[in-house]
């Protein structure tokens, strides 16, 4: 392990390799690395591969790459399985996220594709710069074109003002297409954990002892936090649970659920929320530490802590 490479000495090898190897054989035209903002601000290089038709090639993270290297893969292993995917790559027709780049002109084809999802505000100000959200609490919903049905894969581009202004529509009207668009109550998933899991339950615990815990996103579990943002959504769990519920943002992907009937108290709840929300700055699936609580009568969600209402 001794000659095992830095990060940043990994970095500069791919990509100069890279270059060695690639530019100028045919259908490629340049190889670059540049930084890009993810969620929750997280700062990646990327390994960009243009193509001579003026196509990228799918976007891979040299740091992805790097965890691979550490987990034992070899230098030149790496190298020529970059080689061979971009080279595959870059002699298939133009991929579902080429079609993007040719709708941005035409609004009356983006409308339909328009979506938004949860993120957490004071990790997003980076990402969020020059781009329209609504603020909802400690979360922002980022708005989004997004290309794919969910089970084929999903790729996405984050609107900014430009394309509001190109488009000539504002903020609010965004909003109200991108709501309509998702129907978030009839695309919304709750199961049980053990069921969306797969982690079996000891046997020889009582079927009474064993505490209501769901798991609540979307139907294709990408951004499925997102559908709590529905009011239809919100009563309906509460009539599938029965009754009041706190709701735990596991992450930008889904919730847990649990009846307040199983739960334990407020502080204990929201203690033991913040002792396992204790994530690096950079994880990019962090939605909140905060615990949230959902009352069915008052059809109201507020943050169990502060008691403040969210909607």
């Amino acid at each position: 392990m001794g000659n095992t490479l830095r990060y940043e000495g990994f970095r500069n090898v791919v990509l100069s390799q890279m270059k060695k190897r690639l530019e100028g054989y045919w259908g490629i035209r340049e190889i670059s690395r540049r930084e890009a903002v993810r969620n929750n601000d997280t700062v990646m290089d990327m390994l960009l591969v243009e193509l001579v038709d003026g196509r990228a090639a799918p976007i891979l993270y040299l740091q992805d790459l790097y965890k691979t290297y550490q987990e034992g893969a070899g230098m030149e292993e790496i190298l020529q399985g970059l080689c061979e995917m971009f080279i595959t790559y870059s002699s298939m027709p133009a991929p579902v996220e080429h079609q993007l780049s040719t709708l941005l002109d035409d609004f009356e084809k983006v409308r339909p594709l328009i979506s938004f999802r949860l993120i957490n505000g004071a990790r997003n100000k980076r990402r969020m710069q020059g781009k329209p959200f609504s603020r909802l609490g400690e979360f922002l919903l980022a708005y989004q074109i997004q290309v794919g049905d969910g089970h084929g894969g999903i790729y996405a581009t984050q609107i900014t003002n430009a394309m509001l202004e190109e488009w000539d529509i504002d903020e609010a009207e965004l909003h109200e297409i991108a709501l309509s668009n998702m129907e978030l109550e009839k695309n919304y998933l709750l199961q049980p954990m053990e069921e969306a899991t797969g982690i079996r339950i000891d046997p020889s615990v009582k079927p009474e002892d064993r505490p209501d815990i769901y798991i609540l996103t979307s139907k294709w579990k990408i951004n499925g936090a997102t559908v709590i943002f529905s009011d239809e959504v919100r009563q309906k769990v509460g009539a599938q649970v029965g009754g009041d519920y706190y709701l735990l943002p596991s992450s930008i992907h889904e919730w847990v659920v649990i009846p307040k009937r199983w739960a334990r108290g407020k502080d204990e709840m929201e203690q033991l929320m913040q002792d396992s929300s204790d994530d690096p700055a950079g994880d990019e699936e962090f939605l909140s530490n905060h615990v949230y609580e959902y009352d069915v009568q008052k059809e109201q969600l507020r943050q169990t802590a502060t008691s403040a209402v969210l909607m």
